[in-house]
């Protein structure tokens, strides 16, 4: 009896789906039969896409708050939300003295480092600095009152004043001028 190839392809594939399908009922059935008393967290039901849960919804689990991500995730302690007036802040950093955070925010427009002061508060305080162009990199220095982002494609790292909120220098990178 010769094989045809495409005759045992197709036989493979529906022998794939029919292993994937059974293992998908597998884990519905398990998942009924561990449907008991001894769970010591709501926080296991939590499954992506979060049931109907919208993101901007805080929740509290096991008397913590917390916001549920669109992805189902949660993120905790939910905190103080901060508009950073500006588009992705990708970067983060905490001072050392743990007084101000700073994010570089790269995108389409605004590039921009938001420095936030009274960061314990409920009421923070946002100074934004524009800058022509950043990348993802921002620290403080070692007493907390400098602070350096990656310059993106400028090809330096901008020097800024954290107390005065403003660039005071740059330092080029590219081995020119």
């Amino acid at each position: 009896m010769k094989h045809n190839p495409q005759t045992f392809t197709l036989h493979s594939r529906v022998l794939a789906l029919a292993i994937a399908a059974a293992c998908c009922v597998g884990l519905v059935n398990a998942d009924d039969d561990h449907k008991d008393n001894n769970r010591t967290s709501d926080f296991t039901k939590f499954r992506a896409p979060a049931n109907n849960l919208p993101a901007t919804r805080e929740v509290l689990i096991d008397g913590y708050r917390a916001a549920v991500l669109p992805s189902g995730r949660l993120l905790t302690p939910a905190g103080v939300e901060v508009n950073v007036d500006a588009p992705k802040p990708f970067g983060l950093a905490l001072s050392p003295d743990g007084k101000m955070l700073a994010t570089v925010n790269s995108g389409a427009s605004r590039f921009s480092v938001s420095l936030i002061n009274n960061i314990g508060s409920a009421t923070p305080t946002i100074k934004r600095v524009n800058l022509d162009a950043t990348f993802l990199g921002v620290v403080f220095s070692p007493d907390s009152k400098r602070f350096y982002v990656g310059g993106g494609q400028n090809g330096n790292v901008w020097v800024g004043d954290a107390i005065a909120g403003q660039i005071i220098g740059s330092v080029n990178l590219n081995g020119t001028g």
